[in-house]
């Protein structure tokens, strides 16, 4: 029986993709005919299904039939359960045992993280914090045990550890068909469950998502660290203030910065403005670019831990916010700036570097020695401020080149599944009792602003809950 630790961290290799990540636990050279891996998150586009079915359709076992199944945190996402049955239909396809397909465990947080890879000589178990996402293989700070043993040699220490799990997940299959608590459905079943809730806390847990406001943290802020002397005087000097970020104290705005270098190439800039425009309307209906108020949280309660949304209503709350899509216009023509006029943005930054560093000598303003304004040398000022400028400029290019980081910054709202709070009865009473609290609020009023307090049902629950407390 072999152990090892595996630790992935950012200043450590890393495993190229999802592929490598199975080749290092199983080994390059064999063959599988059983493949079970459980976890609890997985990548929105689902990308990590995607390259295990790849590299399990290239290392499988004829005989006996081939087994690959997936056990996934239960999800209310339409879209996601849609992409879920699709790779289903082709798992069971190419891996025709009984037993393969992906299976939602529900009526629990399924925490795991479990890769369980079996062959006629060679089997390994892996346990630890990776979840079945690229960010658990590519950036997170991982760790992860891989036991190795014999699967012919049932007496052994690894078989009979490794027993016990699959043990628990078989039982999670059989409670599916005996409709009890903590249960693995099969994905092409998940539509003929019976979704009535009997408590308005179990509605709660598992039919919507909480929605968040974000703050005004903006990826184009590049903290300045002046000395305090220098930043009381900033609103009178002309050369600190041209640059100075409004809404973040002591921080430059890379925005101004590149709003006047475009400005200064205004009459061929123009044009990639309109092409972002052009590129945006080509991308996106017409209809959802039309700027207007944005009426999201009338599809939500809020509550102690955000702003609670069933899941019928998501579609509603993502048109709501489609209606600030013209804004990407702005971020897009950003990018394209960035990356055309690079070396003038630049040289614009370090012509500021340059005064504050004048300013400061002249004064004789103190500066300690881990200021990044510590002026023992200016040539390593310089050199300091150069680095962080480059490392800032190629980390905001490659968010504003994220769809995701763009939509963040557009609509200035996040979404996330209701967490976990079984295990933890005082968050869960306080997040239902701010619910029936917000919700009686709206509904008291004369205009009744939220969409859920019309929901019959939702009622109903209310009624209930608030009985029997």
């Amino acid at each position: 029986m072999l152990t090892k630790l595996h630790i992935l961290t950012s200043t450590q290799t890393r495993f190229k993709n999802f592929q490598c990540f199975l080749d290092t636990l199983y080994g390059v050279d064999k063959k599988f005919h059983t493949l079970q891996i459980a976890t609890c998150y997985l990548d929105e586009e689902l990308e990590s299904i995607e390259q295990a079915i790849a590299w399990a359709k290239k290392r499988k076992s004829l005989r006996p039939k081939a087994r690959f199944e997936l056990l996934l945190n239960s999800t209310k996402r339409t879209e996601t359960v849609k992409k879920l049955k699709h790779f289903n239909i082709e798992i069971k396809k190419e891996f025709p045992h009984e037993n393969s397909g992906i299976y939602l465990v529900e009526r629990c947080f399924f925490h795991m993280k479990a890769y369980h890879i079996r062959g006629t000589t060679n089997a390994v178990l892996s346990i630890g914090s990776n979840n079945f996402t690229q960010n658990s293989i590519l950036s997170n700070e991982e760790a992860m045990m891989s036991l190795t043993f014999d699967p012919r040699r049932s007496q052994s220490r690894g078989h009979k550890r490794v027993d016990v799990l699959l043990k628990y997940f078989e039982n999670l299959k059989i409670n599916a068909s005996e409709n009890r608590p903590r249960a693995a459905v099969r994905v092409d079943e998940w539509d003929k469950l019976d979704e009535k809730c009997d408590s308005l806390t179990e509605y709660l847990l598992d039919n919507g998502e909480l929605w968040t406001e974000l703050g005004t943290s903006s990826p184009y802020q590049l903290k300045l660290y002046l000395p305090e002397d220098l930043l009381k005087a900033a609103p009178n000097r002309e050369v600190i203030a041209t640059y100075m970020d409004a809404d973040t104290p002591n921080a430059l705005s890379v925005k101004k910065l590149i709003d006047r270098c475009r400005n200064e190439e205004e009459k061929d800039y123009d044009k990639d403005v309109v092409a972002c425009y052009q590129s945006v309307r080509d991308q996106h209906k017409l209809d959802e670019l039309g700027e207007g108020k944005v009426c999201w949280k009338q599809y939500a309660i809020e509550t102690s831990l955000g702003f609670w949304a069933p899941t019928k209503y998501q579609e509603c709350i993502k048109k709501e916010l489609g209606k600030q899509k013209h804004k990407e216009i702005e971020h897009l023509a950003n990018l394209e700036v960035l990356r055309k006029l690079e070396y003038k943005i630049k040289k614009t930054f370090m012509n500021f570097v340059d005064e504050i560093i004048d300013i400061i000598g002249v004064e004789k303003l103190s500066t300690p020695p881990d200021s990044p304004w510590f002026i023992g040398q200016s040539s390593k000022v310089r050199e300091r401020w150069s680095k962080r400028w480059d490392d800032h400029i190629e980390n905001l290019i490659k968010k504003l080149s994220s769809k995701e980081v763009i939509n963040r910054l557009v609509r200035g709202t996040s979404s996330i599944p209701v967490p976990d709070m079984r295990s933890d009865e005082l968050v869960l009473k306080q997040f239902v009792r701010s619910f029936v609290l917000s919700f009686d609020y709206y509904l008291g009023m004369k205009k009744i602003s939220k969409r859920l307090c019309q929901d019959s049902d939702v009622k109903q629950l209310v009624e209930n809950h608030k009985v029997s407390i």
